[in-house]
């Protein structure tokens, strides 16, 4: 049931716009304080047509952000569903005893999620500050806004994670792989903990080994609402995106392997990673091709937006 757990790669909307997904980035602390948060896309939260910088404060209504969003607990209830119808039909008889505990699970997990139809239920914090959509030091876009979130929902505290549950096939045996992720595709673990954001002056070091044709590219994954856990490569050089009429953008770019695309509508927010657990960024956009080989993903550096962060508010954030 994992939009129901704290791993990443969540789904999130807002409760004035339910059905509008995205997905949580990552957790964050802030230095000196007690409190949790959180990072997501900018256009997550606000429509693409607010630009505007936005800063919370006890006299502004709150921003309020779910998990899930609506559209995906309705999916859970539809696969929670089929699951129970096909564990209570005559062929699941020759499993009874296995049949009985299935559809146990099954009715607990439709309770569950019949509790969190009331779309304040699934409120799991407010949105305190996004900068303005507009370039940052005249190169980067600020796509991003920081959640404060509630505490009675973590009480725990957290710690970024990912499940690695299935890597596609042509992920797999793809002939383009950094040593580390060959190893990793032979010895999946079953959670990645991310630990530390990959600095700037690191995002294209050349340590990896050389494909067939003698090039470098580093493996990068991401798990995201819309196309869960997928794997793609970093293309060596910055794409620059167009933004308006006469703004470009910085960005670093993914490229998908030969048959899975690396991300799709609603994974706006996914947070990519290398399978050591540093963090290059978080995915901001992109542009769908002919093929999935074609498709390209555009990812804003996490170095990048922290350091945004404490320069012009003065807050030091950095991953628990």
């Amino acid at each position: 049931m994992l939009p129901f757990t704290t791993t990443l790669g969540q789904s999130i909307a807002t409760v004035k716009d339910e059905y509008r997904e995205g997905t949580f980035a990552l957790f964050l602390n802030e230095s000196g304080s007690s409190k949790l948060f959180g990072l997501t896309c900018r256009h997550v939260p606000f429509p693409d047509s607010n630009k505007a910088a936005y800063k919370w404060n006890e006299t502004l209504p709150k921003i309020e952000l779910v998990q899930p969003g609506t559209e995906t607990l309705n999916e859970r209830r539809e696969d929670v569903e089929g699951a129970l119808q096909a564990w209570n039909s005559p062929a699941a008889n020759k499993f009874r005893d296995a049949a009985e505990i299935h559809q146990i699970q099954a009715k607990k997990n439709l309770e569950m999620i019949e509790s969190l139809e009331e779309v304040s239920t699934r409120v799991v914090g407010h949105v305190v500050f996004s900068p303005a959509y507009e370039l940052f030091e005249s190169d980067w876009v600020e796509d991003f806004a920081v959640i404060e979130l509630d505490k009675e929902k973590f009480k725990n505290g957290m710690k970024n994670v990912v499940i690695i549950d299935s890597i596609a096939w042509e992920q797999k045996h793809a002939s383009k792989v950094d040593e580390n992720f060959n190893f990793f595709r032979n010895n999946p673990p079953r959670f990645l903990p991310l630990l530390s954001a990959v600095p700037m002056t690191k995002l294209f070091d050349k340590k990896w080994k050389l494909d067939s044709d003698g090039d470098y590219f580093q493996v990068v994954g991401k798990r995201g609402k819309a196309t869960r856990l997928t794997f793609g490569y970093i293309n060596d050089v910055v794409s620059i995106q167009r933004l308006g009429r006469d703004d470009y953008s910085q960005e670093l770019c993914i490229l998908s392997f030969k048959y899975t695309p690396f991300s799709g509508k609603g994974d706006s927010g996914s947070a990519v990673f290398d399978v050591q657990g540093n963090v290059y960024g978080m995915i901001t956009s992109g542009h769908t091709g002919l093929t999935a080989r074609t498709d390209i993903t555009y990812v804003t550096p996490l170095d990048r937006i922290l350091a945004r962060i404490e320069k012009d508010e003065g807050r030091r954030f950095e991953l628990p």
